[in-house]
């Protein structure tokens, strides 16, 4: 039997590339690797790589051509960093997943494995949020065959409570005690890749370990061997700075809104993967 082909959206990122690792690792694949920018994706084990943006439809249809299966793990950046007109979630994540959707249509896939979002009451209706969701939503009534990918959130998104950690002191909004699992991104890239044939077309995911906010932030003092100072910080703060920033950057003010919804909402999934929280910030450390 031949190989499989499998475009990977998203392939500079964290997951795309952790994705594009196991792929190969596991074997039986040739793994295209679609990107903004080659040189980035250059010390990666895939097969080939082509340039696109999801926001040019004609970049896509090269990508998908002769492709068995799509992987999306790409999106708009989560970075705090100010970006003076960065596109939206909305153009990214939703208009941008419609344009690879329908190229990957129009070159017949087999199977669309979309990496959404784990949306739980409190912070559903985010603009970040719903920008995953919408799509998977339409996805859903495409009649493409389809997997929604659904976790919680990675590691290295809390990467940085170790850098504050290492500063002397992490601010928590709110009062800490919402709850939330996240997974490693090699062990998440394991679900993506078996989504390609699994027959639970939603799949909600977190990692083994459930954390309160407050405790996440303690792990990351442990992990350095330090006292923990933490102080929290009221969720109104973010509301002040989400609006002065929206006039510069919209995307911004989003994320800032979902960090705000998020911090105080639980976002607990079904748990997978062996690799752990305290791990990741102490592999950080030394790294």
């Amino acid at each position: 039997m031949p190989d499989r082909t499998v475009l990977v959206a998203g392939a500079s990122g964290n997951l795309g590339s952790a994705i594009i690792s196991e792929l190969k690792a596991r074997g039986g694949y040739r793994v295209r690797a679609l990107t903004r920018k080659p040189e980035r994706v250059a010390h990666l084990p895939a097969d080939e790589t082509v340039m696109g943006d999801l926001r040019t439809p004609a970049s896509l249809e090269a990508a998908c051509k002769g492709a068995d299966a799509v992987i999306a793990a790409s999106g708009a950046s989560l970075k705090l960093g100010l970006r003076i007109g960065s596109p939206t979630y909305h153009a990214v994540d939703y208009e941008g997943n419609l344009n690879l959707l329908a190229a990957a249509q129009a070159a017949d896939i087999k199977r669309f494995v979309h990496v959404s979002v784990h949306a739980a009451e409190g912070y559903a209706d985010t603009a970040y949020v719903r920008a995953h969701t919408d799509f998977a939503d339409l996805l859903v009534t495409s009649g493409t065959p389809y997997t929604i990918i659904e976790p919680t959130g990675y590691f290295n998104a809390f990467g940085v409570f170790v850098t504050m950690a290492k500063g002397g002191l992490i601010p928590v909004i709110g009062d800490g005690t919402a709850r939330t699992n996240p997974i490693a991104v090699e062990d998440l890239a394991e679900v993506c890749i078996d989504g390609m044939d699994s027959e639970q077309r939603r799949v909600p995911v977190g990692g083994p370990d459930t954390f309160t906010r407050r405790q996440m932030a303690e792990l990351a003092f442990e992990a350095l061997g330090k006292k923990a100072r933490i102080v929290h910080l009221p969720a109104g703060m973010l509301t002040i700075n989400r609006t002065l920033v929206r006039p510069l950057d919209k995307r911004l003010s989003d994320l800032l809104h979902f960090f705000q919804r998020v911090n105080q909402a639980d976002a607990v999934a079904p748990a997978y993967g062996s690799r752990h929280l305290g791990a990741y910030f102490r592999q950080l450390i030394h790294t």
